[in-house]
């Protein structure tokens, strides 16, 4: 028997940049041949996020269930007994998409509140003599930081200033 796991979400994906996230939806078919057969293309509601697979077996056999996923990850475990649990309720929590790791810009200085964890707010800043150029906030959000890259850049005073008539211009730090 074969399954569509990754091809399918590979598929949920590629229809996702183009347009709102569709998910092939069948309920409790015996088969992947079965669900392909009778099941539907369909496009799934904004809290949807992600196409889910599902395979459970029960004492008739295999059940396939694919739908549209909301961003809630429900936990209820077994004992492996069947229709028996060891909690009497499932435990959701949101699914949280790490954002990559911010660096520290050089000559610079960066504090988040929640590492990289979805909803973590960073804030950059830079060192004496060094102004910011970019986002001084960026927060996390669904995987994806806001603002724009951060680089901290050497302060310098310009144009240069001229030789005066008949004296000197002695700067500690050339035009910086």
């Amino acid at each position: 028997m074969k399954f569509c796991i990754n091809s399918c979400l590979i598929f949920a994906a590629i229809v996702n940049a183009v347009t709102a996230l569709k998910c092939w939806e069948c309920v409790n078919e015996r088969s992947n041949e079965a669900c392909l057969r009778n099941g539907k293309l369909r496009t799934c509601e904004k809290t949807e996020n992600a196409c889910q697979n599902e395979l459970r077996r029960d004492p008739y056999g295999v059940r396939i269930t694919k739908r549209c996923k909301q961003a809630q990850a429900c936990v209820l475990s077994s004992d492996g007994k069947f229709a028996r649990f060891n909690s009497p309720t499932p435990k959701c929590r949101p699914i949280s998409k790490k954002c990559q790791p911010i660096f520290r810009p050089l000559n610079g200085e960066v504090l988040c509140n929640n590492e990289n964890n979805d909803g973590s707010v960073c804030t950059l800043s830079c060192d004496t003599g060094y102004f910011l150029d970019g986002s001084r906030t960026r927060e996390c959000s669904n995987g994806i930081w806001s603002g724009r890259p951060t680089v901290c850049r050497r302060i310098t005073c310009s144009p240069e200033l001229d030789q005066p008539a008949n004296g000197n211009i002695i700067c500690s730090d050339r035009n910086n």
